[in-house]
């Protein structure tokens, strides 16, 4: 009698492991989509200057966007052509931000931006 207790209590203990394993990895899986990849095109900077080029592509407005490594270093800034999507506006100037895009032709498709 006492070892089919022994067992029971086994059994059940085996199955708390089971289900901990099973809901660790659920959650690591989950958390692990959430973040950005490193291997995400991001572009990053001071917003220097943006402006709308005049330039339509696909039904959306093309963004000069000049990004700088320093605040202070406007003269050695790089221009990229871009265009937002899923609603978001252009940038404003004098923020330090990230832009995770896709090369579309000769355009940067943005689809995230964050702040640093």
């Amino acid at each position: 009698m006492k070892l089919k207790f022994i067992n029971k209590i086994i059994v059940v203990m085996i199955l708390i492991a089971f289900i901990s394993v099973i809901s660790i990895s659920i959650v690591f899986l989950n958390k692990s989509s959430l973040t950005p990849s490193i291997d995400e095109n991001s572009i990053e900077g001071w917003v220097i200057d943006a402006y709308d080029a005049g330039i339509k592509y696909q039904n959306y407005s093309i963004w000069s966007v000049s990004l700088a490594k320093d605040i202070q270093d406007v003269t050695n800034s790089t221009t990229y052509m871009m265009y937002f999507t899923h609603d978001m506006q252009a940038p404003p100037e004098n923020l330090e931000l990230r832009f995770f895009y896709n090369i579309n032709g000769d355009y940067y498709e943005v689809h995230r931006i964050i702040s640093l």
